[in-house]
């Protein structure tokens, strides 16, 4: 079979010349849920959320009898046997390797990050052309579809978008300014408010010697932005149009060239071959040619490349998640494989390469970032005066974020890294790890994992890695010393899954997420977070759902607000709804919100929940202080002094759990003393099964 998805959504037998019927639009969705996580077990209620707008109360019903419809239309009998199988919680399609195209663009989009670090610039160039020709129009187009469906859609666009950029820099790089200009006229014209790649054809086009067009593409996208959103352009289109009329856009930095056996470069594609050579090691999806049509023939498993860090699976900023730049997930198993038994060559640093002269691993910023102006002032102060001042310090910045689960650590970290890179701090390196120590069904990455993926990426080859986790802290220290270094590490436990991951100089600052407080981590600067203030939840929810809607219905707008308990996972993804149904009014969406035996259910989208940040947290906790934390819950208001109850023996115990809570992030204190459970947290407690 092969599955079309980067496009209408088309199936094809392996043989056949016309794509197969697939029955009605619901049915479609079904089976494009199934597509897009292929060889996974995909819930019930995953399958609901994309295949409806608004999913039935009792979908399982519904949702098996499109499964059988499909599993008629693809023969699965015995020439496929059992291709769409019942797995509990849900359903999998079980697919081979080559067969989704979306898994096929993101193994020739990895194909072209790794040729273009190795300097093989005629191989990049070809394998982000024949990613780009897989796509045949809008992912899914045609197809109504839920909100988990239109996120992937939103999602997969964003790659594309990504891909083109690699692709137009690594066409300048090469000097073929013409092309890239072939390749951004089309994007540009479909999103006339993307300035990065209005951005990028302005300079393609002055490298192409048309300036006068690189400026009217200025005045054109300006005029865009000024109408539609009432804003100018940004400081990238701004710049590029100063470096024009200054004619002083830089040459792109020439990639250094691999040695091939034999002398010359490993790059033998010729600079300005046509688009359909075959680069030397690469094999191309079927044999197929750039441009080839939908659908290609069958293709080898693409073979892994160990040690590349995953450039080519950064996502794009949503209000849901922050995507990792690092991916540090696809990589974890090969970095926990058993070491060999001979224990590794002694490393002489000096010996090794010095790594790259910059790297920039930090996850795509979010574009719907709201609020936090406080905090981020205050952490931006502290950076610029600490490094502006003449330094007698020997150790490196460390900044704790603290917080309750939902409440915005990883945005606003992200969105910091972003902020200090753009005054000019910490410009050399940029890691990023998330350290999963709230995920559902993992386990928190142990530190060396970490260390080996960091080090690979600061070019330490597999051969020379050490082994133990003292050894890779004491080599990463060495890679980054006297290198201006920003470090984010992403939902710690504590300081002892972080202490080996931080930069020993002091020109590097170390950003650290954790859902615990009370760190002591030696002179580390803390910041917990509080929910929103109602004011900043509303202006989320407008910057989501838009404008005019929280402007007709203000009252409304507040109460969701509320509702939602001022955190901001909670009013993002009651903000995600809303926009998926743009016809609904705010007052019917917060009237469906406030049975709070219902509402931590209506706060989901594609699978993310509210109620599964909770419960990542609660089943952290000891039993006793589950069962302290139910009865906090359970309580009228909030607990005025540790005393005794039918939860501790006497006030020291009482006294001890609450501060254990607290820094669980699972309790606040108030200015008075007192320990209160927040509003969420209290419907979460009150649909727990008793125990």
């Amino acid at each position: 079979m092969r599955y079309g998805l980067l496009g209408p959504l088309e199936v094809y037998e392996d043989d056949g010349a016309a794509p197969l019927p697939l029955g009605g639009p619901r049915q479609r969705a079904v089976l494009a849920s199934l597509a897009l996580r292929a060889n996974e077990t995909v819930s019930v209620d995953y399958v609901a959320d994309a295949a409806w707008e608004d999913p039935p109360a009792s979908p399982g019903s519904n949702i098996r009898t499109y499964v059988n419809g499909l599993r008629r239309r693809l023969g699965d009998d015995a020439a496929h046997p059992r291709l769409l199988v019942t797995r509990p919680p849900g359903y999998q399609l079980r697919t081979r390797s080559g067969e989704v195209d979306v898994e096929v663009f993101e193994d020739l989009a990895a194909r072209a990050v790794s040729a273009a670090r190795e300097g093989a610039l005629s191989s990049a160039a070809h394998h982000n052309g024949e990613a780009l020709a897989l796509w045949r129009g809008r992912p899914l187009e045609g197809l109504a579809v839920g909100s988990a469906l239109q996120a992937q859609a939103v999602r997969l666009v964003e790659r594309r978008l990504a891909v083109a950029e690699q692709y137009v820099q690594v066409l300048l790089a090469m000097g073929r300014p013409a092309e890239a200009v072939g390749v951004l006229r089309p994007l540009v014209a479909q999103y006339p408010l993307n300035e990065n790649l209005a951005a990028h054809l302005m300079r393609a086009l002055h490298r192409a010697g048309r300036r006068t067009e690189a400026l009217e593409v200025y005045r054109q996208v300006g005029r865009v932005l000024t109408d539609e959103l009432g804003v100018p352009p940004g400081e990238e289109l701004s710049a590029a149009r100063r470096h024009i009329l200054r004619g002083s856009i830089p040459a792109p930095a020439p990639t250094p060239r691999r040695a091939a056996r034999g002398g010359g470069t490993a790059d033998t594609m010729p600079v300005g071959a046509p688009a359909g050579s075959l680069p030397p090691d690469g094999t191309v999806f079927g044999g197929h040619r750039t441009g080839a049509a939908w659908p290609p023939a069958a293709r080898p498993a693409v073979p892994e490349l160990p040690g590349l860090p995953d450039a080519a699976a950064v996502s794009v900023p949503s209000v849901l998640s922050v995507p990792m730049g690092t991916a540090l997930a696809r990589t974890t198993s090969s970095m926990t494989a058993p070491h060999p038994a001979r224990p590794a060559e002694p490393i002489a640093p000096a010996a090794l390469p010095r790594g790259p002269a910059q790297l920039h691993g930090m996850p795509a910023d979010i574009a719907e970032f709201t609020g936090r102006e406080a905090e981020r002032a205050r952490v931006r102060s502290w950076v610029r005066a600490v490094t502006g001042a003449p330094r007698t310090a020997t150790a490196p910045l460390v900044q704790v974020i603290t917080g309750m689960p939902g409440v915005g650590k990883t945005r606003l970290a992200v969105r910091l890294a972003h902020e200090l890179a753009r005054e000019g701090h910490f410009g050399d390196i940029q890691l990023f790890a998330d350290l999963r120590g709230h995920t559902a069904g993992h386990e928190p990455l142990d530190p060396g994992t970490v260390l080996a993926r960091f080090l690979r990426m600061l070019d330490v080859p597999p051969d020379r890695m050490p082994c133990g986790v003292e050894e890779r802290a004491a080599l990463y220290r060495d890679r980054l010393h006297g290198r201006p270094s920003l470090i984010l590490l992403d939902d710690a436990t504590g300081p002892g899954q972080v202490h080996p991951l931080l930069p020993g100089h002091p020109s590097s600052l170390a950003l650290i997420t954790s859902r615990r407080g009370g760190w002591a981590l030696d002179g580390a600067s803390t910041l917990p977070l509080s929910p929103f203030t109602v004011e900043e939840s509303v202006a989320l929810l407008a910057r989501v759902v838009g404008d005019g809607r929280v402007t007709a219905e203000p009252e409304a707008a507040e109460r969701i607000a509320r509702l939602c308990g001022r955190l901001p996972l909670a009013v993002a993804l009651a903000a995600l709804r809303l926009r998926a149904r743009p016809v609904r009014r705010l007052a019917d969406f917060a009237a469906r919100l406030a049975p709070e035996d219902t509402r931590l259910d209506r706060l989901s989208v594609g699978g993310r929940t509210v109620a599964t940040a909770f419960d990542a947290s609660y089943r952290t906790l000891p039993p006793h202080r589950q069962r302290v934390f139910r009865l906090l819950a359970g309580a009228p208001g909030p607990v005025l002094g540790p005393g005794r109850g039918a939860w501790a023996k006497d006030a020291d115990e009482a006294e001890d759990l609450l501060e254990q809570l607290l820094d669980e992030s699972m309790v606040r204190q108030t200015a008075s003393g007192a320990y209160q459970v927040h509003e969420l947290l209290r419907v979460y407690a009150r649909n727990l099964p008793p125990g």
